[in-house]
């Protein structure tokens, strides 16, 4: 799904077995949607993507879901600071940043009393392993 330039809610929605090169699931561009009860799973290229944009993530589960050496499993943000609400994070696998990949010093999401939980981190061809998450995030329960 592609979200651009608009405040749109999507809920109680499923992305399931979806391929591409960003986002496997939602793609958002300069947008601030509500995402809430929605379901992710085995997604390539991670869950959802963000390019300026401000989502609001809510009561979400993501299962399974493979991130790529520029995408996370989760949420990966270039210039966006998505807020993450009760939302759950189990069995996704990546490489930079397994559940949250920040693309750059100004992306800041922050995250709330939600489950991280048996995700695989992958390394890099060296060796060294990658971090669950990626960049400056905000973790509170």
């Amino acid at each position: 799904m592609y979200i651009g330039g608009s405040g749109v809610t999507v809920e109680d929605s499923e992305f399931q077995s979806n391929r591409a090169s960003s986002a496997g699931g939602i793609f958002i561009v300069n947008s601030y949607p509500e995402i809430n009860g929605c379901w992710f799973e085995d997604n390539d290229a991670g869950a959802i993507g963000n390019l300026t944009a401000s989502p609001t993530i809510t009561n979400s589960i993501f299962v399974a879901n493979q991130g790529n050496p520029n995408a996370a499993a989760g949420v990966t943000n270039a210039s966006s600071s998505p807020l993450i609400y009760n939302c759950v994070f189990h069995e996704n696998s990546g490489w930079r940043g397994t559940i949250i990949h920040n693309q750059d010093a100004t992306s800041s999401p922050e995250v709330y009393n939600s489950i991280i939980w048996g995700n695989l981190i992958g390394s890099d061809p060296s060796g060294n392993p990658y971090h669950p998450i990626h960049g400056s995030t905000a973790i509170q329960y």
